[in-house]
């Protein structure tokens, strides 16, 4: 089921609404950087956690730059112009808007818990300080909030915004020195790392060892700040950051199967 709204802001959030057992947990699930709710596996993830029983909310932060398609980046102003506290935001703005009965009058006050792909993993770390999520579990999630280049840096603060290629479709997209500053914000009022060692709900960190976009290195800094109330770090031989599975999705792969099989375990045993 597909589901949108206008955020405080007065942008759109799209997301899509896969139903579980009654009164079951409720999943947020959260995008990375470049990411969107329709990007390879994160339908293939939502339906299997569905099939499990959960209820499943798959959504794209309202400022990721991919619009009514769902599949392109088309708004490249709004990639510009996003945030990490924007993105927390529109979580907070999501959970707000189905645990309000307005998805779905049966969801009202049901217990939820996130699951985050690489920044989308910071975003449920920042997020639940602020939230009260039952659980959490990341996949190959970022460490810290700032992480910029020197040239990135300079450009940010000489021309007011920096680019980024996405290497999958080749386009050039921009980043603007608000998303830095912010980035800085953040990092001084407590990083990923630092939120992280403050929660008091178990946190279940997944990381493939061979990542390339956020290394193993940095996954066990993160996965040093646990706390410690039934959380734990699970490494995920030969896996890269997506778990051996791409876009266009073409079906999945042993890692993917395995941080899936990982992620249900975790999120059933916090809810039993």
């Amino acid at each position: 089921m597909k589901f949108e709204f206008t955020n405080s802001e007065n942008f759109k959030i799209y997301g899509d609404f896969f139903e579980g057992k009654k009164n079951a947990p409720i999943i947020f699930i959260c995008h990375g950087f470049k990411g969107f709710k329709n990007w390879g596996w994160f339908p293939f993830v939502a339906e299997a956690l569905g099939k499990e029983g959960f209820n499943v909310v798959s959504f794209n932060f309202s400022l990721n730059g991919v619009e009514e398609d769902f599949e392109n980046f088309t708004n490249l102003e709004n990639f510009k112009a996003n945030t990490y506290s924007r993105e927390i935001l529109d979580l907070k703005e999501v959970v707000e808007f189905v645990n309000s009965g307005k998805l779905q009058p049966e969801l009202q006050n049901l217990p939820y818990g996130f699951l985050g792909h690489s920044r989308g993993g910071g975003i449920v770390i920042l997020a639940s300080k602020i939230l009260k999520p039952k659980s959490v579990v990341t996949w190959a999630s970022i460490e810290s909030v700032v992480r910029f280049s020197e040239n990135d840096i300079n450009n940010f603060k000489t021309k007011g915004f920096t680019e980024v290629l996405n290497g999958r479709t080749n386009q050039i997209m921009p980043l603007g020195k608000n998303h830095y500053e912010d980035a800085l914000e953040i990092q001084k009022n407590g990083d990923v790392k630092e939120t992280l060692r403050k929660l008091e709900i178990p946190v279940r960190l997944i990381h493939g060892e061979n990542d390339l976009a956020v290394k193993l290195e940095k996954g066990k800094e993160l996965a040093a700040n646990l706390p410690k109330n039934k959380s734990d770090f699970k490494i995920i031989k030969n896996a890269g950051h997506t778990f051996e599975s791409g876009h266009p999705f073409k079906g999945t792969s042993k890692e993917l199967t395995q941080a899936i099989k990982l992620t249900t375990e975790f999120f059933k045993s916090m809810n039993s």
